[in-house]
């Protein structure tokens, strides 16, 4: 998806609040009677987010849709699971909004008009939350996103600034993948001080490549341990999708 797409949304998501109070809300005072206008008051700032989440949703459904292959790592041998941009964007929308609604604004008296709230300190310290989180959504579009990466010697997650490796040899053979709709879960045999395992959850809607191919790869070099060592060649990466796609033909042919 194009950068520039996500930039316009996330704004939007950031304008839609103020205009929501300042443009549309006025406009409901007179409303009779007062629940409806309560009601249709409510119903704007949820259309403040809703609007910008369902342009990106409509912008983003070929992502969606597709489920792309393993990418070769750039920086070194290792297969990568492709992030979907969807996710993240999503995420940018809810911080902008919020950071939308931190903006305080009060009726003027006797008007339908609305204004910045003239509560001592009330303004500069929540425009000042507000532009946190406007930071805080610009880092999550430019920085890093998360990432699944399979090397030679393990699994790793990373999710924001936390990291995570689990190497093949404490992943049980055939029995470390949990596979559901949202999520991938691993778990390794290392047990921790309280006697359970520590398990990894992976979320898959952070991430473009297809679910089953991610669970069927992890499992496959938990069990094919004589793999392990061609991750993030070439010949591996056509070897691997070549199996897959022969394994889903023969489960669609079963179905």
């Amino acid at each position: 998806m194009p950068r520039s797409r996500e930039w316009i949304v996330a704004l939007a998501a950031l304008a839609a609040v103020p205009v929501d109070k300042f443009l549309v809300q006025p406009l409901l005072f007179r409303v009779e009677p007062v629940a409806l206008g309560l009601a249709a008051g409510m119903a704007g700032l949820v259309l403040a987010f809703a609007g910008p989440a369902a342009a990106y949703w409509w912008w983003t459904r070929p992502l969606r849709r597709a489920r792309v292959p393993f990418a070769l790592s750039p920086s070194g041998r290792a297969f990568v699971a492709p992030e979907s941009p969807v996710f993240r964007g999503l995420l940018t929308i809810m911080i902008m909004t919020h950071a939308g609604n931190l903006i305080p604004v009060e009726r003027v008296p006797d008007t339908d008009r609305m204004r910045l709230s003239t509560l001592p300190g009330a303004v500069p310290v929540l425009i000042g939350l507000a532009a946190v989180l406007v930071v805080i959504a610009l880092l999550v579009l430019v920085l890093p996103g998360p990432s699944v990466t399979l090397s030679p010697d393990g699994v790793t997650l990373r999710t924001g600034l936390h990291r995570r490796h689990l190497p093949w040899t404490g992943l049980p053979p055939g029995g470390p993948v949990r596979l559901t709709r949202w999520a991938l879960t691993l778990t390794p045999t290392r047990r921790t001080p309280g006697g359970l395992p520590r398990r990894a959850t992976v979320n898959l809607l952070a991430y473009a490549i297809d679910p089953l191919l991610l669970a069927t790869a992890v499992h496959h070099y938990t069990v094919n341990p004589e793999h392990r060592a061609a991750i993030g060649t070439r010949s591996e990466l056509d070897r691997l999708e070549s199996a897959y796609a022969t394994y889903r033909t023969a489960q669609t042919a079963t179905a």
